[in-house]
């Protein structure tokens, strides 16, 4: 039987000796790159092991360089062909450094190069050109006993054939591929010694993703691992037309109309502690553990995670850099391709946003409305810009900020009537899809959670509900303190907001949080709770399209220490997208210091008279009568600490004066010249127009 057909065509003026091939064995298939100099090949090739045996003569084949586009693995599927086998990873290291071995794999959000192309150098400079099904997989060959068709091209390596080739060859490794071990290669050139090197690779061949601990690595490669995942997005929308098809995660099959089995896989092997990361996971539906293995579905992952660290899997898409949240049937997509075209669209989320801030007025008692809006309002702000944190943080890293300065934690306190904790709901249920609505109990949160929050690799915030003072000044500072400290820069740390029923903590937790004060009492009506509630269960997409404008910004460093300022701008772009009138009572400035509650509880009590001011060596101090010795401290807490406050019995010597009168707004004791007073207005007056202002505004 004749195997072989050999005719001459001409490509382009230029004559192409041209094969049709059938080949019945991996030996006949082979037999194509005699005397090959270099092969450049798209093909399925599923073995980094036949490869080393192709370079190292093992196969009776003397290739000298060899290029392969993989167009049915990633990086991460041919990396765990290498699992338990270091030496061969060294092996394909150094082949890769002597320029005889390229690899290239399928990108993570390509779908399969089925494409089979093969151009080999001769050494005398002849070019063999092959097109067919035929793949670079001993293994196919030898379990299947298959037969392949291809047509080759022999050339003299000049022909318009040649040309068609290599485009055709490089325009698909271009499109679809990630070269192979490139990123650990960059590493190990920082490495000095052989067996650091040695045991970077192990890291690498078993799946550790850095130089981390093994938890964080492993939440690593989980994100690494859902990024990959190819389903349906949930999104939010006011338009019934741009509703999403979703795809959900069930253990029924009778339960959905499509069912994609889609599981997460996890190596543990490599470890020095033997590891046991992740045993909370045995719980859980759909999950096993055996030999060091964890294979799960993403929806017990993310069930876990809430439970073990109380927040989803939040993080950006490596390659469109949308915000993405696993939930615990779906997932969902936080950012907007764009804002709507109709204006209304973004007037009528905006109006339901701005209803929540209203119930301030309808139900609740306050000595300042405005003032008690623009901090709710500034507390929303913090919870909208909170998942970029990581993005901040690598900015202000790259201008040598110290980062535990410049990124704030939020601090939320006030009465227990104050509405904190169904504000947490609203915010949370906003930035979540509603997968998240209530706030972490203070009780279950502690040193180990804290710390832990830096290894779970998702920028979805922490909020803590009902913590007290002490326990943030004794209990969790240590962690808290030097929370960014050690930022590795490619794991996400979740931003962490507080509520709280006490007054302010100490002074080195006030240096690095955004307080916030909700001066107000709601009643708690039935019907002020159902209203409150109709507000926090809408569906509101104003989220995405704030995720989508903030994204859209450069971060910038400015004069002012407004780490939110990106926030507000995205917030009044929404406004003037929706030709809509900005609330007075929206933070254009920090609402901590433009909306300042301490200053009127500093007035009240001097206009009152238990509170008096003298001058002691350029400073001033603040004395308090007998019945205010109990509330001393909380005075001092609650000035800005700029003015760097000392208390000491029932007075309060504050020595930094120019920040105080120019917060305060007047200057109580003549300690500056009249000329350098703000206004004639604004001079101590307990019963002039000026005090009784004060009174009108602050009660």
């Amino acid at each position: 039987m004749t195997d072989t057909w050999t005719f001459q065509t001409a490509f382009d003026d230029d004559d192409v000796e041209t094969e049709i091939r059938v080949l019945r064995s991996w030996g006949s298939f082979t037999d194509v790159f005699e005397d090959a100099a270099e092969v450049q090949t798209i093909t399925y090739c599923d073995s980094p092991q036949l490869i080393l045996r192709l370079l190292e003569r093992d196969e009776n084949i003397e290739i000298d360089s060899l290029e392969v586009v993989v167009g049915d693995r990633t990086p991460e599927q041919y990396r765990d062909k290498l699992t338990n086998h270091v030496d061969e990873a060294y092996r394909m290291k150094k082949l890769i450094e002597d320029d005889r071995l390229r690899i290239y794999n399928l990108d993570s959000s390509r779908s399969i190069l089925h494409t089979k192309l093969y151009r080999i150098t001769k050494h005398d400079g002849s070019h063999t050109l092959i097109l067919g099904s035929a793949n670079l997989s001993k293994q196919a060959w030898e379990n299947t006993k298959q037969t392949n068709t291809v047509v080759l091209f022999h050339t003299d390596g000049t022909s318009g054939l040649d040309e068609a080739f290599r485009e055709a060859y490089e325009t698909q490794k271009e499109d679809y591929t990630t070269e192979f071990m490139s990123g650990l290669i960059e590493d190990l050139e920082e490495i000095e010694t052989k067996d650091d090197e040695r045991e970077r690779i192990s890291a690498w061949v078993d799946g550790r993703v850095g130089d981390h601990e093994e938890v964080t690595e492993l939440n690593k490669k989980v994100t690494q691992e859902l990024d990959d995942v190819d389903v349906d997005i949930h999104k939010l929308t006011d338009d019934p037309e741009e509703a999403d098809s979703t795809v959900s995660f069930v253990s029924d099959d009778e339960e959905a109309d499509e069912v994609i089995e889609e599981r997460i896989s996890l190596s543990r092997r490599g470890f020095d502690n033997g590891s046991n990361a992740f045993e909370g996971l045995r719980d859980f539906d759909n999950t096993t553990i055996k030999d060091d293995v964890i294979r799960t579905t993403p929806q017990a992952y993310t069930e876990y995670l809430q439970e073990e660290y109380g927040i989803p899997k939040m993080w950006f898409a490596e390659d469109d850099g949308r915000l993405l949240m696993e939930g615990p049937s779906r997932r969902h997509g936080l950012m907007a391709d764009g804002l709507p075209d109709d204006p209304s669209r973004i007037d009528a989320a905006l109006a339901d946003l701005e209803a929540y801030f209203e119930t301030v007025e309808r139900h609740g008692d306050s000595n300042d409305y405005n003032a008690v809006k623009a901090h709710m309002f500034e507390a929303l702000l913090w919870f909208f810009w909170a998942p970029f944190i990581n993005k901040y943080a690598s900015r202000f890293r790259d201008a040598n900020l110290t980062l535990d300065d410049a990124l704030p934690f939020l601090y939320i306190y006030g009465e227990s009537n104050a509405g904190k904790g169904t504000f947490a709901q609203f915010a949370l249920s906003l930035i979540s899809h509603s997968v998240v609505d209530e706030p972490a109990d203070a009780d279950e949160i502690g040193t180990r959670q804290v710390r832990g929050l830096r290894k779970v690799d998702s920028a979805f915030p922490l909020v803590v509900d009902d913590v007290t003072k002490n326990k943030i000044d004794n209990r969790i500072d240590g962690p808290l303190r030097n929370y960014w400290k050690n930022w590795p820069g490619d794991i996400q740390y979740p931003g962490i907001a507080f509520i709280s029923n006490n007054k302010r903590p100490k002074k080195w937790f006030r240096n690095r949080a955004k307080i916030l004060h909700f001066d107000v009492f709601f009643e708690g009506t039935f019907k002020s709770r159902h209203e409150v509630g109709e507000v926090i269960d809408q569906d509101n997409p104003v989220f995405e399209w704030f995720t989508y404008v903030l994204g859209e910004r450069d971060i910038e460093l400015r004069e002012s220490n407004d780490t939110l300022y990106d926030a507000r701008q995205a917030f009044l772009t929404l406004y003037e997208a929706a030709n809509r009138e900005v609330p007075e009572y929206f933070p254009r400035k920090p609402a901590d210091e433009h909306h300042d509650t301490a200053k009127g509880k500093w007035h009240r009590a001097h206009d009152r008279g238990q509170l008096e001011f003298s001058e002691y060596n350029g400073n001033l101090v603040a004395t308090f009568n007998e019945e205010m010795s109990f509330d001393v401290r909380s005075y001092c807490r609650s000035l800005p600490t700029r003015m760097r406050p000392e208390p000491s019995g029932r007075e309060i010597e504050i020595k930094h004066v120019d920040n105080f009168i120019e917060w305060f707004g007047e200057d109580p004791v003549g300690l500056r010249p009249e000329e350098e007073a703000n206004t004639e207005e604004e001079t101590p007056d307990t019963n002039g127009v000026t005090s009784r202002l004060r009174r009108a505004i602050f009660g």
